[in-house]
């Protein structure tokens, strides 16, 4: 796990909430043993999602996103990108009532309607990838940014109170 590096690298940042960072790091590590050997869909991506990178379509009632820029292109799990798409915007908007693996609601349901529709066998998959980006900007990012560290602080601790994790 790519964040686990980042975790190690901050145990001395006074601003970094160690209890939580700990219990979200257990969480992860028994949703990885749960989804194990689990083969999710696939697609191609530059593993770089951002507003830049995105040409967005509309198509009536359905948005259709699809990513540019894919000079360095490799096939990876397609929650991994969704997971990265869903979290950005997390960072820069206002809390939003009703949530979905720590995401606010509203993005989580307008973002995922844009892509193909998502397995159920996928969902866990999205949870975990959700979680590691989530504590990955908010270590990465959160340290110069207070207030960003504040919101997925409050994303952390409703991604281990949903999906997987719940039950």
């Amino acid at each position: 796990m790519r964040v686990a590096d980042d975790v190690r690298t901050f145990p001395v940042d006074e601003t970094v909430d160690q209890p939580l960072v700990g219990s979200h790091m257990d969480l992860m590590e028994r949703l990885t043993r749960r989804m194990h050997g689990q083969m999710g869909a696939h697609g191609l991506s530059r593993s770089d999602v951002h507003p830049e990178n995105l040409f967005i379509a509309e198509q009536g009632a359905r948005l259709t996103m699809t990513e540019i820029d894919m000079e360095i292109a490799e096939p990876m799990p397609r929650v991994e990108d969704l997971a990265r798409m869903l979290v950005w915007p997390e960072g820069i908007t206002l809390p939003q009532p009703g949530r979905e693996s720590g995401i606010s609601r509203l993005a989580f349901d307008t973002l995922c309607a844009s892509q193909p529709p998502l397995p159920a066998a996928d969902r866990p998959a999205l949870h975990f990838h959700l979680g590691e980006m989530l504590l990955a900007v908010s270590l990465r990012r959160g340290a110069r940014l207070p207030d960003l560290r504040r919101k997925m602080t409050h994303a952390l601790i409703h991604w281990a109170r949903s999906g997987p994790n719940a039950a």
